[in-house]
């Protein structure tokens, strides 16, 4: 592993996601070599280095590597966790319950704190990879990475001969 900003080494080794260990950097909960640090650049290297890195004065140990492949069914969503919680807006009907989360597919036996690498829609199904390996996520998830990504879609009725020169030739939208 090559020297990586500190707010990152917190977010491999599980601490919580990015914006987080930012602010825990630009608190000065992160020591680098015994100095805190609260500048976001400063990089360290655990793996080839010297560098001690602690987070609150407890040292940071990276995780190891975990992949997990889970067929997502529909109406599961592809969250680890859910913000809204409840489907629907009134928590005290009982006909109303809590979202069925990608994150219940994965094996109590694991243990690390897993991201999703892309997402399905709440009505579709499909393979899903879960990892704690950043570096592959950006790769799955950026436009453009390195991984090719190919998609099998069922449409109901049957697609004009103009709508599947739009399918095949993509589509863009508007500001993105």
């Amino acid at each position: 592993m090559s020297p990586q900003p500190l707010h990152l080494i917190l977010v491999a080794s599980g601490i919580g996601p990015r914006k987080k260990a930012l602010s825990y950097v630009y608190a000065g909960r992160v020591r680098l070599n015994g100095v805190p640090i609260t500048n976001r650049l400063i990089t360290a290297d655990l793996e080839g280095g010297d560098d001690i890195v602690t987070f609150d004065n407890r040292p940071i140990l990276l995780e190891q590597l975990k992949y997990v492949v889970v067929h997502k069914p529909r109406d599961v969503l592809c969250a680890m966790d859910d913000e809204n919680e409840w489907r629907g807006e009134d928590r005290d009907n009982p006909k109303f319950e809590r979202r069925t989360l990608v994150s219940s597919l994965v094996p109590p036996s694991i243990t690390e704190r897993l991201g999703h690498a892309g997402r399905l829609d709440l009505d579709s199904e499909g393979l899903v990879l879960l990892t704690n390996d950043r570096r592959l996520m950006g790769c799955v998830i950026r436009p453009g990475g390195a991984c090719r990504k190919e998609y099998i879609v069922t449409v109901v009725g049957i697609p004009s001969e103009g709508d599947l020169v739009v399918l095949r030739n993509g589509s863009s939208i508007k500001g993105i």
